[in-house]
């Protein structure tokens, strides 16, 4: 059994290891002249608003779903190692 939980953490460590080696590129190359970032930025500050409710809309849409199945994953996993134990 603690080899399976070493492995897993391994495994996760690992994972969480290359997330962050994808973060350590360089910005990309700015492609758009400096004429256009007053009007970017102006559309941005716009539509933020409606982007950042549409994200709180969505999150909060989905926490329940993610988290019972996160849940329900974590608690089978844990009865299979219960009975395991017990065997």
């Amino acid at each position: 059994m603690n080899q399976r939980i070493v492995g897993n953490g391994l495994l996760i460590n690992c994972t969480i290891g290359i997330c962050f080696l994808g973060a350590c590129k360089e910005p990309p190359k700015q492609t758009l002249s400096p004429k256009w970032k007053p009007i970017i930025d102006s559309v941005f500050a716009e539509k933020k608003p409606l982007f950042e409710a549409k994200a709180d809309t969505i999150c909060l849409e989905r926490f329940d779903s993610l988290y019972n199945l996160a849940f329900d994953s974590i608690l089978s996993v844990r009865l299979e190692e219960i009975q395991k134990l017990t065997q």
